[in-house]
């Protein structure tokens, strides 16, 4: 059976959109602190859909976010 190139490279992993990229040994709070988690998820859904409950409600009518 032939192969084809780069089938034995694993996929690339890159950081999400907004997480802006960090030296190795930076701390990183997001990643670590729930408290923390929690405000940028809040901030997060106020800025894109208006409230929590507009994400809740985006999320039920079209099952992506």
């Amino acid at each position: 059976m032939e192969r084809s190139p780069g089938a034995d490279v694993p996929p690339r992993v890159t950081a999400p959109p907004h997480a802006p990229p960090r030296p190795a040994r930076t701390p990183r709070p997001a990643l670590t602190n729930p408290a923390t988690q929690i405000e940028w998820g809040l901030d997060y859904m106020k800025d894109r859909y208006g409230s929590a409950c507009d994400a809740w409600s985006f999320w039920q009518s079209n099952g992506w976010y």
